[in-house]
């Protein structure tokens, strides 16, 4: 078993832990607290028990707990200046400390030269990628709260929408993902880029290139066509 104190913001609080396989297997651990420190947590009994289930090790679990205590300690002192009107939702479901950690670690992977956008949260970031001819590609990627138990999830701009959403345990890997299925669309958007810098374009290329394969083009006095190029057989007869 594993006891000792625990400091927040001026406060200590007493904490025990019985771990039947040892400090690196927190399968079927227990966890003990004060009165004082129950009261203040009754709310967030769920959210322990699911860090006491997944925490790789009691270093984990210690963090993840603490960072839990800091943001309880904070908002129970806002409630006591009535900066809180309503008791009931007193905390944030936020990722816990070891969710971020392999957060940043996945950034720091592929650069941080790579970011496009990121949340306060840091739970949804935006990549910038290119496909094999250098097109610029925008890659939104979320982070499940138990990252890394569950997979990363991505969002891509490809005309298939079936093709829209990926998923995989790193950013790397999420990546290559979206560069493959990038590249069943290759021919597909040189066919544009030809037409739309050696025709007269009205309508189609003021949308997000990597998803519009359609284009209306001028022939000749008030006469246009509307083309829509097939992504499998671009240079085939395409939709009139």
């Amino acid at each position: 078993s594993y006891g000792g104190f625990i400091e927040i913001k001026g406060k200590s609080f007493s904490i025990r832990l019985i771990l039947p396989y040892g400090p690196d297997n927190m399968k079927d651990a227990k966890l003990s607290v004060h009165e004082e420190l129950a009261k203040l947590l009754s709310p967030h009994i769920s959210l322990i028990n699911n860090h006491l289930k997944t925490s790789q090790n009691l270093d984990n679990f210690l963090l993840d707990f603490k960072d839990l205590l800091e943001r309880v300690v904070i908002v129970e002192q806002n409630n006591n200046n009535n900066n809180v009107v309503n008791n009931i939702n007193i905390f944030p479901e936020l990722p816990p400390a070891t969710t971020y950690f392999h957060i940043l670690k996945e950034i720091k992977k592929v650069g941080w030269n790579k970011l496009e956008k990121i949340s306060n949260d840091l739970t949804e970031i935006t990549l910038k990628i290119e496909d094999q001819k250098g097109r610029k590609h925008f890659l939104n990627i979320n982070f499940p709260i138990n990252f890394p138990i569950n997979p990363i999830i991505g969002t891509i701009q490809v005309p298939n929408p079936t093709q829209t959403k990926i998923q995989s345990d790193s950013i790397i890997n999420l990546i290559n993902k979206a560069k493959l299925i990038y590249s069943e669309y290759q021919e597909a958007w040189n066919m544009l880029e030809d037409i739309d810098n050696n025709c007269w374009v009205f309508e189609g290329d003021n949308q997000p290139f990597a998803l519009n394969l359609e284009r209306r083009i001028g022939i000749g006095k008030h006469c246009s066509i509307s083309i829509d190029i097939n992504p499998n057989n671009p240079r085939g007869k395409p939709d009139v």
